[in-house]
């Protein structure tokens, strides 16, 4: 059974995955009763974008790490994430500045910023199409 990444990582963030040993060049996780076999290069990768979501997040950059060809990176992280990889940057991205949207005294743009978008209207175009709402709508009430 693979994870998704995005599920992987939110899981790993949250302390319910835990790293069992090398089983060849994949990594075994343990998450809950369920055990997943990831590649270990990927798992770099999913760790480093998660650490760096507001770093640019290039394809050919990330397979140069992995000394991949872009096309061959894409279809191993698909392969086992069962997502393309600017999906899982777009999903990760949008699921921090959610979380980030909770605290009223940053403003949306310094939100925007630190999930790696430059341009406003792009997060919020993204936003919008990841949750139906605008970023200002997802906001908690002002106590």
């Amino acid at each position: 059974m693979l994870l998704h990444a995005h599920q992987f990582v939110v899981a790993l963030a949250h302390g319910g995955a835990s790293i069992l040993g090398f089983a060849s060049s994949s990594l075994r996780v343990h998450v809950g009763v369920r055990m997943a076999a990831m590649d270990a290069r990927i798992l770099s990768i999913l760790a480093i974008v998660t650490r760096e979501l507001e770093k640019p997040q290039l394809v050919r950059h990330r397979a140069g790490q992995l000394r991949l060809s872009p096309s061959r990176f894409e279809h191993l992280f698909k392969k086992e994430t069962g997502q393309a990889f600017k999906a899982f940057v777009r999903a990760n991205r949008m699921t921090r500045a959610k979380d980030m949207l909770q605290d009223p005294t940053l403003r949306i743009k310094e939100v925007a910023a630190s999930v790696g978008y430059s341009d406003v209207s792009n997060f919020a175009h993204d936003f919008r199409k990841q949750y139906g709402q605008p970023a200002s709508g997802s906001r908690s009430p002002s106590p």
